[in-house]
């Protein structure tokens, strides 16, 4: 028998002004982030961490500018315009690993100049999402996020996932819209959050929903 999820708590979703909705199709950040932002400004998430990228570099040298000063000043601007409980992180540089397929037995690394922004539903959910990444649980993080806790116990092995390329591809289109990690015996109801979602914010900015189903 399936887990039946506890429905999101009902609550006024808030209505966003399109000129707004406008403004965050237009920033340059990860569509993946501004699905965030709508999703928590609408009251369909209780928490969100994005990531303003300024640039990259490889592990050659190779600079790649992602974001100008103007660009992260109407990010912000747009962020602080929602309304909502927000925590802006100081500019940092973050080392990440990874392997080429011609050298797999090499550790590289992309160095990435970022500014990271964590937002809540409310100031209580914002603190909630502080603490859980300050204690690298990756369980109370996904609850934090407000992922179903069927998937995110399947997340971090505590339940047996499914592979999404064994469902429609319309429900691996919704995935986009909450978790790549669905629980085997759970999937139908937490795909049910994840197709209201993908509803929303196709209703509200298709060419946002688009974005998302590229990247």
């Amino acid at each position: 028998m399936p887990e039946k999820i506890p429905s999101p708590e009902r609550r006024q979703a808030p209505e966003i002004p399109p000129e707004l909705v406008k403004k965050i199709e237009q920033l340059k950040i990860n569509p993946d982030h501004k699905v965030n932002l709508l999703l928590t400004k609408a009251g369909l998430k209780p928490a969100s961490e994005l990531e303003l990228l300024i640039s990259t570099k490889d592990s050659e040298g190779k600079t790649v500018e992602r974001m100008t000063d103007e660009d992260i000043e109407q990010a912000l601007a747009a962020i602080e315009e929602l309304g909502l409980p927000r925590l802006v992180k100081e500019r940092e540089v973050d080392k990440r690993p990874f392997w080429s397929e011609e050298e797999p037995d090499i550790e590289k690394f992309f160095k990435e100049e970022k500014i990271d922004v964590l937002i809540g539903r409310s100031q209580k959910e914002l603190d909630l999402l502080v603490e859980a990444l300050k204690s690298g649980d990756e369980e109370l993080i996904g609850r934090a996020f407000g992922y179903p806790p069927t998937a995110v116990e399947a997340f971090v092995g505590k339940r047996e996932s499914i592979e999404l390329k064994t469902l429609s591809e319309e429900a691996q289109e919704a995935s986009y819209f909450l978790t790549p990690t669905f629980s085997e015996d759970n999937w139908q109801e937490e795909l049910k959050i994840a197709q209201r979602n993908a509803d929303f914010i196709k209703k509200i900015n298709p060419t946002i929903h688009a974005e998302r189903l590229k990247t």
